[in-house]
């Protein structure tokens, strides 16, 4: 008796496995010829049945491909990330942080998502934090990876659109030293200079931003050359030593104007000395003449 209820488990077993290969072949096919639609609503009812079956994981990327189809990129990130929870196949490992990246490239181009993850509700949310969110992820479990330094430029990119200057050159110079032959090398030089320009026009600039600038700009002269992104990194790096420039060019102007010549000249050969090919350079030549006949 025992050894007849046994088999008929087993033979159970083996029906109930046999018919949900049937289904999942059936996904797959789905899959194959791109009919995201009836993929997504039969996906989620096998996931909803066999949550914990061997072909879970793949069915959650199945489901993840759909929404991404359907432009839900928030659900496709959340199903491609149960999909990695439950991987055990390292090949597949790679597709289904492909498909995040994508995710994440749509909401950093301006997709949005629905509020507070319900999936009733229309698109209106913003989705560049989450995207943000998406390449601080990949960098944790594919750091080393193309997607991993396309995911640090990007970042970068965003934390730079947030206002997070400080923390955009740290990732950018993360991928200087982490990537040294990538193709986003020059960008990311060319974006450390342009952050350290937004930085130097705040209230009250910080010399220090010019000189860190000029160290990135050499470092980038140096060890690339030939790169065509130079010229915008430059050119980038005399629009910080404008700011500085009209900085002490204020200076001068004031003290002029209260006929404090001393003082004025003083600013105006400060300027000259350390800025002579900036866009004030010109006038500042004019005032130091006009102190200068003042003096006499």
């Amino acid at each position: 008796m025992k050894k007849t209820f046994i088999f008929l488990a087993l033979s159970f077993s083996s029906y109930l496995g046999a018919d949900i290969y049937e289904e999942f072949a059936r996904l797959t096919k789905s899959y194959e010829l791109g009919e995201w639609p009836r993929l997504l609503e039969a996906g989620e009812q096998f996931l909803a049945e066999h949550k914990n079956s061997e072909y879970a994981s793949k069915v959650h990327f199945y489901v993840a491909k759909s929404h991404f189809f359907a432009r839900d990129y928030d659900f496709a990130n959340e199903e491609a990330g149960e999909s990695l929870r439950m991987l055990n196949n390292e090949q597949f490992f790679e597709e289904v942080v492909a498909l995040k990246f994508q995710c994440a490239e749509k909401l950093r181009e301006g997709a949005y998502i629905h509020p507070f993850g319900v999936k009733s509700t229309p698109r209106i949310v913003s989705g560049k934090d989450l995207a943000l969110s998406i390449y601080e992820e990949i960098l944790q479990i594919s750091p080393k990876s193309d997607i991993g330094s396309r995911s640090l430029f990007h970042k970068g990119e965003i934390l730079a659109e947030f206002g997070r200057h400080e923390d955009a050159v740290a990732d950018y110079q993360t991928l200087v030293r982490r990537f040294p032959s990538s193709a986003l090398v020059g960008d990311a030089y060319v974006n450390i200079v342009s952050s350290y320009y937004d930085l130097s026009r705040g209230h009250n600039p910080d010399t220090d931003y010019l000189e860190l600038a000029r160290i990135e700009l050499r470092q980038f002269q140096r060890n690339y050359p030939l790169s065509p992104k130079l010229v915008a990194a430059e050119k980038l790096y005399h629009y910080i030593e404008d700011v500085y420039a009209l900085d002490l060019f204020k200076s001068a102007t004031y003290y002029e104007k209260k006929k404090k010549i001393a003082s004025a000249r003083m600013y105006y050969e400060k300027l000259l000395a350390q800025f002579p090919e900036s866009s004030v350079a010109p006038k500042a030549q004019s005032g130091l003449a006009r102190c200068s006949k003042n003096t006499k």
